[in-house]
């Protein structure tokens, strides 16, 4: 077990579990922050909780400008992707400081809104090439891992506009992982002809 803490292991393992096998909506990303944030006051060094919630908050950040989610009726929208972002980086620094290497914490650093390059800054930061690097060493650890795989798939996708070379990786992503909710669905949205 990951955790000293059986009630901390159980959110995450909810939480992951809600990634795994529900669509993305506005309602399972809220679940999944609210498990890990209480997973990690449960044990404060539960790296692999703190790398997840960390692509939890950065899947919030990029669904309030894509899906128009997390948009409050009343106030700034600007200060709420704000603050995500602070706890994106701050989960970030904190799997860092616990574990660099760990595949969870390896993938976190080179996936969503917030990378590599943010550690050292709280203000933003394109540099898609470091995050590609990541990527790269993360497959060479762990080439069986299918998030690896699909965080690559998209790093063709956005960072490089390739989408020839994104579908073989998408396609190895669900060779390793053929039932993950989040893996089919972002397949599914960009190569539609795909579906069985």
């Amino acid at each position: 077990m990951p955790t000293h803490s059986v009630k901390a292991y159980d959110l995450y393992l909810k939480a992951r579990s809600i990634d795994r096998s529900e669509s993305q909506s506005e309602a399972s990303i809220t679940r999944q922050r609210e498990l890990l944030d209480e997973a990690v006051r449960e044990d404060p060094n539960f790296v692999e909780a703190w790398a997840v919630l960390k692509e939890v908050y950065d899947v919030s950040i990029e669904s309030m400008g894509r899906m128009g989610w997390f948009v409050p009726e009343v106030g700034d929208s600007r200060s709420v992707c704000n603050d995500l972002l602070l706890k994106s980086v701050n989960a970030l620094k904190k799997a860092v400081s616990l574990d660099a290497e760990k595949i969870e914490t390896l993938i976190a650093r080179a996936s969503g809104v917030v990378g590599e390059e943010h550690l050292g800054s709280e203000i933003p930061a394109d540099n898609s090439e470091i995050r590609r690097k990541v990527m790269d060493l993360t497959l060479q650890k762990y080439p069986d891992s299918a998030m690896a795989w699909y965080v690559l798939g998209w790093w063709y996708l956005l960072n490089a506009n390739d989408v020839e070379a994104a579908k073989p990786v998408f396609i190895k992503a669900l060779a390793h992982h053929r039932l993950h909710a989040r893996i089919v669905g972002g397949f599914a949205d960009y190569f539609p002809e795909c579906r069985r």
